[in-house]
């Protein structure tokens, strides 16, 4: 690499470094609840939640992911989804603005070196003195690696569905519970298939259906489908449904089951942070073979 090349871009990250810590110490960052008081805020409110990352962040930018191309009519929903104020709709965000030395090594370089490009265009969007919940609800295991605090998280994660009759809105290949035994303090479950990629596509669609399902008050709708989820939960919630965007936890279990320190594949399941990472070829490795699984599916939207 050319000498020149490399001393421009360490001035270039110091510059951003210096600029960040300036903005960051005059601006106040909103308030992001711990995770278990967003847990409890969904119980006692009965809430649907909207989960935003770095990925949504970058949709509404123009950002295309890889498994959700850059679509106007998306960026535009998510941009008014976040600066929403509904009641009951808790919009959930990064707990990364601040003291982010919790995390493991990995964690704590990604945020930070996110929050350097993106923490104006979170606070931006993001009103100080709001309450906003926990996006990291659904990454209770990976970003710190601590089997204790994991296992303590997920008594209060299944308190959300216990007993509800859960309608999974998700991927072909998310498969949220399948060859585990995250859900089974579940009254039933029912599955609404939906494309693993680029599911906004569909988005008219799946509302539609979904909204076609008989009304029933112990019903939860949990959904897996990236940005379009993000989205799909405050519509659903306008149409009085409550749902839980909570992408990525099925996955979490999984590493948390296996004990694992990477974001390794698993089998079966969709997992693109694992192709990321070089850990695997595609984002579906192998079979999952389940009967049960099968006589699940109520609506299949998938193709």
């Amino acid at each position: 690499m050319n000498i020149f090349f490399r001393i421009k871009r360490r001035i270039h990250w110091e510059w951003l470094r210096f600029a960040d810590w300036v903005y960051r110490n005059l601006v106040k960052p909103p308030y992001v609840m711990s995770f278990e008081e967003t847990i409890n805020y969904i119980l006692t409110h009965h809430a649907s939640v909207s989960r935003f990352g770095d990925g949504e962040l970058g949709v509404i930018y123009g950002v295309n992911l890889e498994f959700q191309k850059s679509n106007a009519c998306l960026a535009q929903k998510l941009h008014a989804v976040l600066k929403s104020n509904v009641e009951d709709l808790l919009i959930c965000v990064p707990d990364a603005f601040q003291k982010v030395e919790r995390y493991n090594e990995v964690e704590q370089g990604f945020w930070k070196a996110s929050m350097l490009f993106n923490r104006r265009r979170w606070y931006v969007n993001l009103k100080a003195d709001r309450n906003y919940g926990n996006a990291f609800i659904s990454r209770f295991y990976g970003m710190e690696f601590n089997k204790e605090l994991s296992a303590h998280r997920l008594e209060f994660l299944k308190k959300l569905w216990e007993g509800r009759d859960v309608i999974f809105v998700e991927g072909k290949d998310t498969k949220m519970g399948v060859g585990n035994d995250l859900f089974d303090n579940v009254g039933s479950i029912r599955r609404i298939l939906c494309p693993s990629e680029n599911a906004f596509s569909k988005y008219d669609e799946i509302i539609e259906k979904v909204n076609g399902i008989a009304r029933n008050k112990n019903n939860l709708f949990i959904l897996a489908l990236g940005p379009t989820a993000t989205v799909m939960a405050a519509d659903l919630h306008q149409l009085n449904l409550q749902a839980l965007d909570l992408g990525h936890m099925d996955i979490e279990y999984e590493w948390y089951k296996m004990g694992v320190t990477k974001k390794v594949p698993v089998t079966g399941k969709y997992s693109n942070e694992a192709v990321i990472l070089g850990l695997a070829e595609s984002t579906v490795t192998g079979k999952l073979n389940d009967a049960g699984y099968q006589q699940q599916i109520i609506i299949d939207l998938s193709e």
